[in-house]
């Protein structure tokens, strides 16, 4: 093994109405609004010391609700972490800088077996 799982950054939830959402997750659970990006359109809310991004969508039955989950790592190194994945037939895409619950940081996703997406992020 090439990394270890340090905790859960964040995860990104599909939703139909983001003003219902953003209500549930704030007034209810006890959320905070830390930031909303424009492209792609997102609200981060803190969650703990991690993240939980609602993501708006038009069509929410045709797709899933929960878009992927990231796993921060440590070691991030991508000229390791690429072939091991290689190696053990994980989809993966490219090695990009994206912002999580500790900030920007260099993540790659990846496929499981059953086609969820996971984002690896540095820790």
């Amino acid at each position: 093994m090439c990394f270890s799982i340090e905790k859960l950054d964040h995860i990104v939830v599909n939703t139909a109405d983001v003003d219902k959402s953003l209500r549930f997750y704030i007034d209810v659970l006890g959320c905070e609004l830390v930031r909303k990006l424009d492209k792609p359109e997102l609200y981060q809310l803190k969650a703990g010391s991690s993240l939980i991004d609602l993501k708006p969508v038009d069509l929410l039955e045709k797709c899933s609700n929960v878009d992927h989950f990231c796993l921060q790592i440590s070691p991030f190194e991508p000229e390791v972490l690429l072939p091991y994945l290689g190696r053990n037939s994980v989809p993966y895409g490219s090695v990009e800088r994206r912002n999580g619950a500790s900030g920007f940081g260099s993540s790659v996703y990846i496929e499981d077996p059953d086609g969820n997406r996971i984002e690896l992020k540095a820790a």
